[in-house]
């Protein structure tokens, strides 16, 4: 027996997922739209252009008659009649004339002008349904970077620096020998270490895992690596403290120019992430941490680790700041 109820269902069902389809391939689809319309407004303008001469040369020619001064007819009995136009009537007779040619070229480019009009819509609606799912995808990314940052500070609270950071950059088992206490007896053990900065390097998906904030300072990567370790870290402190100015003077930095300036190619994400001034931690380059204690420990040719602090997006950090900013005003304001 046939269901309708259960039909029914089906259907709202299938028409739910379509439109969920039709929702995530909204912009493709405006696009393509856009763009067809636009092709149309093409089309119908160079028709339309057909006529503009036509139009034209009537207009000239009624223009003529219309500013006439004496204008000959013939009577009932086919005698011809000249008969005189006030000033007044030829004026009227030339905006009639004008007005009819706007009509014209009115409904000549009606067309062309509401495709046009469409079209520009449709590009409209792609812009904003991909600035919303931008601004989603910010406040997403921002709001996973606070919960991280979160979870490794209260992960360094309950386990300890060196755990965190066998977390943080993977660990290695090493086999090492210690006393016993009570025995004196000499007892091999295994024990968990975290990795340096070459072993953490030489894992083949680092950069990928890891996107912009890290980053390897090393004769592979840099110009500007001398493999001295003392002419290095100067390196390093001196291109931190510029970054640090820059934000402190100017109100933000990218994670870009703190490559430049150590000699590292920049990157697409490089472009947009970055500090801003009161909107997280001083700027660090992170090639303090214990990862580097090779190199800290002043050995040459070591490769530098190097991980940025960076608070967020640039240019939404800015925008929120600024939206923060006039919110306070507006309310200071309200209080006076």
């Amino acid at each position: 027996m046939f269901d309708l109820k259960e039909f029914g269902s089906v259907v709202t069902e299938k028409v739910g997922m379509a439109r969920l389809k039709v929702s995530k391939f909204s912009p493709e689809i405006f696009l393509g739209l856009g763009l067809a319309t636009m092709a149309g407004a093409v089309i119908s303008g160079i028709m339309a252009a057909r006529n503009h001469d036509d139009i034209i040369a009537s207009h000239n020619e009624r223009l003529e008659e219309a500013k006439a001064e004496v204008v000959v007819t013939e009577n009932e009995e086919g005698k011809t009649v000249e008969t005189e136009r006030s000033e007044k009537e030829i004026a009227k007779n030339v905006r009639k004339v004008y007005f009819d040619t706007g009509v014209k070229f009115v409904r000549n480019y009606a067309l062309t002008g509401a495709l046009m009009g469409v079209s520009a819509f449709f590009f409209c609606e792609m812009h904003n349904i991909q600035n919303g799912r931008i601004a989603g995808i910010s406040g997403a990314y921002t709001g996973l970077q606070e919960y991280i940052k979160r979870y490794e500070e209260n992960n360094i609270k309950l386990n300890g620096k060196e755990s965190h950071n066998m977390c943080k950059y993977g660990f290695k088992e090493v086999e090492v020998e210690e006393e016993d206490p009570d025995t004196g007896e000499v007892v091999k053990e295994k024990k968990k270490v975290p990795l340096n900065a070459e072993e953490f390097i030489q894992q083949k998906d680092w950069q990928t895992k890891f996107h912009d904030q890290f980053a390897e300072f090393s004769r592979q990567t840099s110009a500007k690596y001398e493999g001295r370790a003392s002419f290095d870290l100067m390196a390093l402190e001196n291109a931190e403290k510029h970054i640090q100015n820059l934000v402190a003077s100017r109100g933000w930095a990218v994670v870009n120019e703190a490559r430049i300036e150590l000699g590292l190619e920049p990157t697409k994400e490089g472009m947009v992430e970055g500090w801003v001034k009161h909107c997280g931690p001083d700027v660090s380059f992170g090639y303090k941490d214990s990862v580097n204690n090779r190199f800290l420990a002043c050995f040459d040719n070591e490769p530098v680790l190097l991980e940025f602090n960076i608070h967020g997006n640039v240019y939404d950090l800015l925008t929120m700041k600024e939206r923060k900013e006039r919110a306070m005003t507006f309310i200071q304001g309200g209080n006076a």
